[in-house]
């Protein structure tokens, strides 16, 4: 057994290394998207986002999500336990360097009453739930439009030559060289 069985950590087969297979497999390729946003929830500006704007609007939505249970202050078991888990869900997030309570105390927060370092247990004032929200929308819309412009001059060099390259990525059955 490996570290990582015995861990309990399950590892993608897409990681098992070299000469796993006999033969080569097809995969379907497939484009991860968000979930559409309801009404009266924060959405992405451009639905061509990359994997760490996902993860970062995934944590937006958790963010948003824990403002909206902790104000109704709904004091049932099943409420309680769901805000539990909910922060529980938003320290584990992923996409954060090296994990998002060390980041949180890192970045710079211009939202009044923000904590310098993420509570260890769910935010009981509804008031701290919302300027933990509030000021992870400011660096998230921060990040969305630093990703965009990044891929907006990226796909301008690419670009940059000729169009053909612009008619190769358009063609169905792109001609090699």
């Amino acid at each position: 057994t490996t570290y990582a069985a015995e861990a309990g950590i399950a590892i993608p087969p897409r990681c098992h290394g070299r000469a796993a297979r006999l033969k080569p497999t097809k995969q379907q390729q497939t484009t991860p998207i968000s979930r559409p946003s309801r009404e009266g929830e924060v959405c992405l500006k451009n639905s061509m986002a990359g994997t760490a704007t996902r993860m970062w609007f995934k944590q937006l939505r958790r963010l948003q999500s824990l403002k909206h249970a902790v104000s109704a202050n709904n004091q049932a078991a099943s409420a309680v336990a769901y805000r539990i888990e909910l922060w529980q869900s938003i320290h584990r997030a992923k996409g954060f360097y090296p994990n998002f309570a060390q980041w949180w105390s890192t970045v710079t927060h211009e939202i009044d009453g923000v904590p310098e370092q993420l509570p260890l247990a769910v935010p009981a004032e509804s008031a701290i739930a919302d300027s933990l929200f509030d000021s992870f929308h400011l660096h998230f819309r921060a990040f969305e439009q630093w990703h965009l412009k990044e891929r907006s001059t990226c796909l301008k060099l690419k670009y940059a030559g000729s169009l053909e390259a612009v008619f190769m990525d358009l063609r169905k059955d792109p001609k090699p060289g």
